[in-house]
């Protein structure tokens, strides 16, 4: 009986240890190279927005109408400043810690004088589920946008 006793105490504690907090932990958000997606070049177009989406445990970063000479490329720096312009690594961490995600675009300008718009889609995965305080920062290293309150599950 004793042993049933010592038995089921440890049962119980480890499952009171592991049911406590979020049973998620962090992880390094990173975006894979075929979910960085830039547009064609469009003629026309508005003011430059940026917005967010959470889908599960993804975070879709949308950047419209970035105004740039025709035929620029757009991409993203990993934590270690390396472009995924420049670079053909399958995937890029991002810079952050586990309540920070910071996504910091690049761009390789091209030569011509003619300008148009682009968009920039990112899907950001690996993420654990909590709440992040995402920014996103500039090809020119200006902070662009930041939200205080991104809630992935």
């Amino acid at each position: 009986m004793n042993k049933i006793l010592i038995l089921f105490g440890f049962v119980v504690s480890i499952m009171l240890l592991s049911s406590c907090g979020d049973s998620r932990y962090y992880t390094t958000p990173v975006v894979y190279k075929n979910n960085i997606v830039q547009s064609e070049c469009k003629a026309n177009g508005g003011l430059s927005e940026i917005f967010y989406e959470v889908d599960n445990d993804e975070i879709v970063v949308t950047h419209t109408n970035i105004l740039l000479p025709e035929g620029s490329l757009l991409g993203i720096e990993n934590e270690y400043g390396v472009s995924s312009i420049d670079s053909d690594y399958n995937y890029y961490s991002l810079p952050g810690d586990d309540r920070n995600i910071n996504v910091v675009e690049t761009m390789s300008a091209s030569g011509t004088a003619n300008s148009c718009y682009y968009d920039l889609k990112l899907t950001i995965k690996n993420v654990a589920g909590g709440e992040y305080r995402l920014s996103i920062w500039n090809y020119n290293g200006k902070l662009f946008k930041t939200w205080d309150d991104v809630w992935v599950d």
